[in-house]
């Protein structure tokens, strides 16, 4: 109980929402009606697993402080996998602002990433068609925002790709740390990079990042 009610603390902490509520549960994580639900800590709990449930909560509270739902919504590509690719790009630039600025929110991001493709069986992944690229360029987008070398478990998945990504977007993919605070310009990066790669056939369009009309 002491280390749920940490956690809880800590959360809204990040996020600056003293009002969130916090629940531990089988459905974690996840946001649901201002709730934050997280994966119930086990009775033996390790210092892996505990850093993992540290991650999980980093993850959903860096996403409430530095995410903006309609934006995002806004800006992304209508294509479903490249739609993917871009939210999991979007994860990786929330997640590296507290990388970047708390060392203790770093490793636990780590654990729970590393858990998190250990769970989706990516040390296994020998083939390049078999790897997702949505998780792959999410990778590589936090290693060229935070200097983080994919998880162990992943390190030989992200490689399949490496050379054809760096190829191709190379310097821009490098540019994204330059883009990390603002969401809006980090989305019309992402937006460029994806049709560079031939991933998004979609234009952009002007109004993607405009403020929402008025009700």
């Amino acid at each position: 109980e002491g280390f749920k009610r940490a956690t809880a603390a800590t959360l809204r902490a990040i996020d600056c929402a003293r009002d969130l509520g916090v629940s531990f549960g089988s459905d974690g994580p996840s946001i649901v009606d201002d709730v934050a639900r997280l994966p119930e800590p086990s009775p033996e709990m390790t210092p892996q697993e505990r850093a993992r449930l540290r991650g999980a909560a980093d993850r959903l509270a860096l996403s409430l402080r530095h995410h903006d739902d309609a934006l995002h919504g806004r800006a992304a590509p209508t294509d479903k996998a490249a739609r993917s690719v871009f939210d999991a790009m979007e994860q990786a630039r929330v997640e590296a602002i507290g990388a970047r600025q708390m060392p203790g929110v770093a490793e636990n991001l780590d654990a729970a990433l590393s858990e998190q493709c250990r769970r989706k069986g990516f040390a296994r992944i020998r083939e390049r068609e078999r790897a997702p690229m949505a998780d792959v360029l999410g990778m590589l987008a936090r290693e060229a925002m935070t200097g983080a070398q994919p998880p162990e478990n992943a390190a030989d998945m992200v490689d399949l790709w490496r050379p054809w990504v760096k190829a191709k977007v190379g310097e821009d993919l490098d540019s994204l740390r330059d883009a990390i605070d603002d969401q809006a310009a980090f989305g019309r990066l992402c937006r460029k990079l994806l049709a560079e790669m031939e991933l998004d056939a979609t234009p952009e369009s002007p109004e993607d990042d405009a403020p929402a009309p008025d009700d």
